[in-house]
């Protein structure tokens, strides 16, 4: 006797508990569903600012009208990337001297880059400054082995 009561009340006990957490679970989807409702995201879109090779920036471009360059040959060059000048076949001297500039702006058509080319130092503490502005075929430059970098 004393047997099917502890069942009856473990049942009853039973179906009390599952009825608090069944309303304690409706509660929390109605909370759910209200807020799924109240904003849905339908459409996105990304936009960059693009450095263009010739030097000039164009801004809010839509990201999927670019094809990135997955990777860019010894001979692209982008405003701002430093290069040196390429060393002579005839030079005997491996550590020649060479001419240090920083890219200002590419013609990919003409294979063309605007260089300004850096003064000479004698000391590294020395500030560096511009010697002069000069149109090179990219052929003639190599990118510079310490400053080398690809946005």
């Amino acid at each position: 006797l004393a047997k099917d009561n502890v069942h009856e009340s473990w049942h009853i006990h039973r179906k009390k508990l599952r009825k608090v957490v069944v309303k304690r679970d409706k509660k929390l989807r109605k909370k759910e569903e209200s807020f799924e409702r109240a904003l849905l995201i339908i459409n996105t879109r990304t936009t960059v600012d693009v450095a263009w090779q010739d030097g000039t920036v164009q801004q809010g471009m839509n990201s999927t009208s670019l094809i990135p360059i997955e990777s860019p040959g010894d001979h692209d060059f982008v405003a701002e990337q430093y290069v040196v000048e390429k060393a002579a076949d005839d030079s005997d001297e491996a550590s020649a001297i060479r001419r240090v500039g920083v890219v200002k702006s590419v013609n990919s058509k003409e294979k063309t880059a605007c260089v300004r080319w850096l003064k000479q130092v004698t000391r590294p503490e020395d500030p560096r400054e511009f010697e002069k502005e000069e149109i090179v075929s990219v052929y003639e430059l190599e990118g510079h082995p310490d400053y080398d970098y690809c946005y």
